[in-house]
């Protein structure tokens, strides 16, 4: 369990160390400041297109999810509702 634990930490270390190394790449790139804030701008106006779509698929899954258990809980509501009426009928 240690090992998990180091290797996480390690893995997270070098991804860290990675992401560091190329944004300071491209901010130090033979190109004008302007290029280069574009450069940024695009890749960040991506990132958040792609977050978004994420986010929607993930929220459409839910919402039919969502549906999916209510119509569980009515099915349930009816038989627990059909069973106490048969009941009240015996009863009688």
């Amino acid at each position: 369990m240690e090992n998990f634990k180091e290797n996480g930490k390690l893995i997270g270390a070098l991804l860290a160390g990675a992401l560091v190394g190329a944004a300071i790449g491209v901010l130090f790139a033979p190109a004008s400041g302007n290029k280069t804030r574009k450069k940024i701008a695009g890749g960040a106006k991506d990132w958040i297109e792609e977050a978004r779509q994420k986010v929607k698929k993930q929220a459409d899954k839910l919402g039919r999810k969502a549906d999916e258990l209510e119509a569980m809980a009515k099915d349930r509501l009816d038989e627990a509702s059909n069973k106490a009426k048969q009941k009240v009928e015996a009863m009688k």
